[in-house]
């Protein structure tokens, strides 16, 4: 009943299930293939970035992905770099491997108007957050000073920099392709970062 009337005349009940969407686990493997241990990832789509938390069995778990594509990057602590994997998520569990690269590319970025504070690469393509609770969620990220990245494997990529003062940040999607070496220069387009 709503508001104590009936639903309907013929109805005497309401059932319905609500999609909880989909779960991915990975199994992070070395080059040798075999595998590793307190591995994090990341997975990004149209419907956002995510981070994954360890399951009960300590391999990288994200919970409740929206049905469709995503790209899934691993990151492991000897800094061994993985290729972005292109996954259908679907309805239910899912189980899936990411294997360790064995090559990269060094990447250099010119920054019109001076470099900034700080930047990370994130793969796929990213919009910028506006909040810094937002930001701050991208902790997986790969980051770094400077403006040389090493070891990062083609395909898309979203750079994000932050100014010192933390108050505006910009995001840059490009493509690494195969080469040793790439430039990639830039006029970043600055927005502010709401600092909740």
């Amino acid at each position: 009943m709503a508001g104590g009337k009936p639903l309907a005349p013929f109805m005497t009940s309401l059932d319905f299930a609500l999609d909880s969407g989909g779960t991915l686990t990975l199994k992070v493997l070395d080059a040798q293939g075999q595998p590793v241990q307190n591995a994090s990832a990341a997975a990004s789509s149209g419907h956002g970035w995510r981070a994954f938390s360890p399951g009960p069995d300590g391999r990288p778990t994200a919970a409740g992905l929206a049905p469709g594509k995503w790209e899934v990057t691993a990151r492991v602590r000897s800094g061994a770099k993985y290729r972005p994997l292109s996954v259908e998520v679907r309805g239910g569990a899912q189980e899936v491997e990411i294997h360790a690269a064995t090559d990269g590319v060094t990447v250099k970025f010119e920054v019109a108007g001076g470099a900034a504070q700080w930047m990370t690469l994130l793969p796929g393509a990213i919009a910028a957050p506006s909040k810094m609770s937002e930001f701050e969620a991208l902790g997986a990220a790969e980051s770094f000073l400077g403006s040389v990245a090493k070891n990062v494997l083609p395909g898309t990529w979203t750079l994000m920099l932050m100014r010192a003062d933390g108050q505006e940040l910009a995001t840059h999607t490009f493509q690494v392709t195969a080469a040793p070496e790439q430039d990639v220069k830039l006029t970043p387009q600055w927005h502010p970062v709401s600092q909740e």
